[in-house]
């Protein structure tokens, strides 16, 4: 396991220079910030924090290896047989080339496997950083804050006939997003307070305080998904925050294991129901876009699912593919409805199978965390409430795709991974 890290930071390390080959300048500066950031980590690391960090990720360390070798492998020359049409044309038309790529834009694919980088960087730092509680409680406590400015920000943009002309502006279907994941942080924020006050009397006017703003970031961020919100996007956000409340349920009354199971699998059975009624009576063709509006599914996108590979098109290569597809009189480029369907058409079946593993995995191993936890179980409780919603609006919308939402999710998924076992344990 230790070598799979020192790929994965080595390869972190230098991305800056071959991202800036790739000509992406916003991901230059993203995996810039995270290589400083593991650099710093790694000069002042002591053989206890590896031995943290191989605890935090222990089960899930095969994840960041496997999703990184898979963009690679998109990027290498591939035989014939495996390279996608595209370039089987292009040596039919030159006649010299046997090879070709998976992938139909290296530099589009290229990009997303930096992104991609720094996105375990991202993760790792937070490991390291978030490992002492009173750094956790400051990163939680600055995430839900952030997660909250942009509620406010729709709110007012919804106001804007009443409160006049404002310069504000923020998309609304990364602000619907984020306030999901707003309401989970605000409840872990909340639940924080609460346990702080109960073991901490000296202490309680700070404590008052997180609790009250907590309490507004809950109204803010409803009031957001109450205004611009979807009604689908209700149902990863209701699975998410059920989630942490059968949690809480399960600490408060202790339950023993096999009624933890057995809420487990009426949750579970819920959650299913819940899915096949929204699923019930669409008419697109395929399975992908029974969840997103109708009005965001047409026919080049019908012959794009149709037309999927098991090997993809290639990370990051929608919008590239959506030209091909698209006739030339079109104006305007063609989006995703959802970001499970961008994950199939680039990544392909396969990859995206492995996605839902992956999501099950994190899942079930943050669930673990939170029940194994003592009093800080909240961390790895907001982190699995967090992947639930992702997972179940990764078919509804494509807002997992903007890099705040990204961001926010990697960084409360670092928490609650280094936050998921005892202080005992880590020492």
């Amino acid at each position: 396991m230790s070598l799979a890290f020192n790929i994965i930071i080595g390869l972190i390390a230098v991305s800056p220079a071959l991202a800036l080959w790739s000509g992406a300048i916003p991901i230059l500066f993203q995996t810039l910030v995270v290589a400083i950031a593991l650099v710093a980590m790694a000069a002042n690391a002591r053989h206890l924090d590896a031995l943290r960090l191989q605890r935090a990720t222990e089960g899930v360390w095969w994840i960041p290896l496997l999703v990184s070798l898979c963009i690679v492998v998109q990027l290498l020359p591939a035989p014939t047989i495996l390279a996608h049409p595209v370039w089987s044309n292009a040596n039919d038309a030159l006649g010299d080339r046997w090879f070709g790529h998976i992938t139909i834009d290296r530099g589009a694919t290229t990009s997303s496997l930096f992104s991609t980088l720094s996105m375990i960087g991202l993760i790792m730092v937070t490991i390291g950083i978030g490992r002492e509680r009173w750094r956790a409680e400051l990163i939680l406590l600055t995430a839900g804050a952030a997660v909250t400015l942009p509620a406010l920000t729709v709110i007012l943009q919804v106001l804007e006939p009443i409160t006049g002309n404002l310069p504000l502006s923020f998309p609304r279907d990364v602000a619907v997003e984020l306030a999901g994941i707003g309401l989970l942080l605000n409840l872990a924020l909340l639940t924080m307070a609460l346990e702080r006050r109960e073991t901490r009397h000296q202490a309680a006017t700070p404590f008052l305080l997180i609790g009250i703003g907590a309490g507004v970031g809950l109204v803010a961020n409803t009031a957001a998904l109450l205004l611009v919100g979807p009604a689908a996007q209700w149902a990863g956000v209701a699975i998410g925050i059920a989630l942490f409340a059968m949690l809480v349920v399960i600490r408060r009354l202790d339950l023993g294991r096999w009624l933890v199971a057995a809420l487990a699998v009426a949750f579970l059975a819920a959650v299913m129901i819940l899915l096949g009624w929204l699923a019930n009576g669409s008419s697109s063709g395929s399975a992908l876009l029974h969840f997103v509006p109708a009005t965001t599914v047409n026919a080049e996108l019908e012959r794009m699912l149709a037309d999927v590979r098991w090997l993809g098109s290639g990370a990051g290569t929608f919008a590239t593919l959506a030209r091909l597809y698209q006739d030339s009189e079109a104006s305007g480029t063609l989006s995703a409805p959802s970001t499970a369907a961008a994950w199939a058409i680039e990544i392909g079946w396969l990859g995206l199978v492995g996605a839902v593993i992956i999501a099950m995995t994190l899942l079930a191993r943050l669930l673990s965390g939170a029940l194994r936890r003592g009093r800080d179980w909240f961390y790895s409780g907001a982190a699995a409430g967090a992947i639930a919603i992702a997972a179940v609006s990764a078919f509804m919308g494509d807002g997992l795709h903007d890099p705040m939402v990204s961001t926010v999710l990697g960084i409360i998924v670092g928490l609650g991974l280094t936050q998921g076992f005892s202080q005992s344990a880590r020492s």
